[in-house]
Parts: C-alpha cells; structure tokens; sequence
C-alpha cells in the first residue's frame, strides 16, 4: 500500500478473507491532524445550545449532552484518541452580573462559547496543560451556559478549566 505521505507500506498477509468481498485498500488513511481544520470550523451544533437540555439531539442525531461525573474543574481531564470534536458543557449560575476569568488548557486548539456567543478560541497543536489560556467571562443574572469544544488533532485529547 502507499500512502501520500507515510510512503510504501507492505502488508504480509490480508487479516481475513471474505468470498464475495476482495480484501484490498480503497484509500490511504487520513494524517496526522489532515482534518484538524475542519473540525475546528464544523458547528455541530452545541457551540450555539443555551439549555444543555439532555433530549436535544445534535449532529446526525446520534450526539446528546450525558453527564460525566469523572471530569473536575481545576485538573487534566483526559478524552478520547483521535480527530475529534469534544463538548464540554456547564451551567453556572451568578447572582448578579459580573465578569470572571476563566483559566483554560486544551490537547489541541478550543473555542469557547458563552449563552450562545463565541468568547475566545485558539488552533493550536499542543498537549493539555493548566492555565494555557484564559478569558474574561460576562455573566449575566442567573443561568449562564458555558460550552468548550476542544479540538483534538490526533494522539491523546484533553481540556481543563478553572
């Protein structure tokens, strides 16, 4: 097999074989963060929720909002390998207006999306670490939605906030 990139690979055996189906490779497989870009810029949908409502369905109606109690403000959260577009969603509640600084870090780049509205972002290859990036946040009375996507271009992904 070759691949644009990777060069010419040989492969010993075909893993299985199948009587009506040939085994042979239709395309080289994506590199590392090819499609890092796009799913960047993709709205999938969360970016603009104001509700983080559970039965609100998002994408090909297979992505939903679920709770993962494992994730912490203040450490190194870790998500999946891959090309990928993680959510991270939360309510905040302020009693009054006011403007808070958020520390972030993020295993690649991040977009932050406050009540709808896009507040910072940054595409960047890096691994995840505490306070890479902050931003001031304007709350308003009562429930604010605090969206992250976090952008992960290949390898281990990862976000915190603070």
């Amino acid at each position: 097999m070759t691949h644009p990139e990777a060069g010419t690979w040989s492969h010993p055996v075909i893993p299985s074989r199948l009587d009506r189906t040939p085994a042979r490779a239709r395309r080289a497989a994506p590199c590392l963060g090819e499609h890092s870009a796009e799913v960047f810029e993709q709205v999938f949908g969360p970016e603009s929720d104001t509700t983080l409502d559970r039965s609100r369905k998002f994408g090909s109606e297979n992505l939903i909002w679920k709770s993962t109690p494992q994730f912490r403000d203040g450490e190194l959260n870790v998500l999946p390998v891959g090309v990928s577009a993680t959510y991270v969603g939360r309510l905040v509640y302020s009693p009054t207006a006011r403007r808070r600084e958020v520390s972030l870090g993020s295993d690649d780049g991040f977009r932050l999306f406050v009540n709808g509205a896009e507040l910072a972002s940054r595409q960047v290859n890096r691994g995840v670490a505490a306070d890479q990036d902050r931003a001031t946040v304007s709350f308003v009375p009562g429930f604010n939605t605090f969206v992250l996507k976090i952008v992960n271009t290949g390898g281990p992904g990862g976000f915190y906030h603070r």
